[in-house]
């Protein structure tokens, strides 16, 4: 009886390894798109990223000059829903807790491209040339409070997420040192994005909480995935 048990129970951390590995991959991809959206949006000026337009030129370059700042953060945010719903599919956690974060990681991917598809919008209605002082100016679909909110409320969201899901990993595998930086780190995310047009949050708070987020997605891809290797060949 107790070698079916020693053989059920490393069954079943053999099946849960199996499950924390593309959560892994899901951080990595994470970790990755989130550090290359902070270098490109930290690096713009410097690097000469930020173009001035008005009406007398041609500005239609700003379009592809921040697609690729736009494409990480919707890659920063949509493996939320992969790992929320195999985290649900495995029951870690509480039906309500799984619940919860399924719902914030799927608010979070479509505030965030609602936030990109306005944000082009809004470029496409005031900048894309060429123009001259005469033109009339385009009219944007989506009104001027769409993008403000939406750009506002993904970090908080994804926070949010980040906070239940640290929970749900706690339960499984992670140790307590990462999941208590997901966890604090989420919630002030999640907190301080109601004060997002605040110049100490915008400026100072929240490039703070998101560098320190990466620095979680980065320590759960590399503990997931280093321990499954090392399970793996023991």
């Amino acid at each position: 009886a107790r070698d079916v048990g020693l053989g059920l129970d490393r069954a079943g951390r053999g099946e849960r390894g199996l499950m924390m590995s593309p959560v892994g991959w899901a951080a990595l991809v994470m970790a990755a798109s989130g550090w290359t959206f902070l270098w490109l949006r930290l690096s713009q000026f410097p690097l000469g990223r930020a173009i001035f337009c008005d009406w007398t030129t041609d500005c239609s370059a700003i379009l592809w000059m921040n697609a690729p700042a736009f494409l990480a953060a919707i890659a920063m945010v949509a493996p939320a829903v992969p790992v929320s719903l195999l985290l649900h599919r495995h029951r870690m956690g509480p039906s309500y807790l799984r619940a919860a974060a399924l719902v914030a990681g799927i608010t979070a991917s479509i505030v965030v491209l609602v936030a990109v598809v306005a944000a082009y919008d809004s470029m496409w209605a005031n900048y894309v040339g060429p123009f001259g002082l005469d033109a009339p100016q385009r009219t944007a679909v989506l009104p001027t409070s769409v993008g403000a909110t939406s750009w506002a409320a993904w970090p908080g969201l994804a926070g949010g997420w980040m906070a239940l899901t640290s929970v749900q990993l706690l339960r499984a595998t992670l140790p307590l040192a990462i999941g208590s930086i997901g966890l604090i780190t989420g919630a002030a995310l999640a907190i301080s994005a109601p004060y997002f047009a605040e110049p100490l949050v915008i400026d100072r708070l929240m490039p703070l909480e998101l560098i320190i987020a990466m620095i979680w997605a980065t320590a759960v891809a590399v503990y997931l995935l280093t321990r499954r290797r090392v399970n793996g060949t023991a």
